[in-house]
């Protein structure tokens, strides 16, 4: 398996080399890829791969899902999407402004599914 920890969140236009030749060898190779936090090359904000982009089996992102990852531009980059709990309150959350629940449950990883992505999770 390849972990893809290249570029992370704050990814502003596309990658260049190296980086971009090792998403490209790692495109073209036959390994499983998973993607820790957000998929090499894809804007999370926006989720429009970048030239390359890589393609993952599966991503784990942390906290919270970006709104990114949950477009639909999106899918064949991010793979299964899993989100990691960081143990952030959802009271820190609602002093950001930021409108989350608990979803985690008292499980540490969970899945999003499509129909989570079809009703804004």
């Amino acid at each position: 398996m390849l972990v893809d920890c290249f570029i992370g969140y704050g990814l502003r236009g596309d990658p260049r080399a190296p980086l971009s030749d090792w998403i490209q060898a790692a495109n073209r190779s036959k390994i499983p890829v998973l993607a820790l936090d957000v998929p090499s090359g894809l804007d999370v904000t926006s989720g429009i791969p970048g030239e390359p982009c890589i393609r993952t089996d599966a991503t784990l992102t942390l906290a919270l899902p970006k709104k990114g990852l949950l477009m639909m531009s999106a899918k064949r980059f991010v793979g299964e999407l899993f989100v990691g709990d960081t143990s952030v309150s959802s009271e820190l959350y609602y002093r950001m402004g930021i409108k989350a629940r608990n979803i985690f449950y008292g499980n540490p990883i969970i899945q999003v599914g499509r129909e989570n992505h079809i009703n804004g999770y």
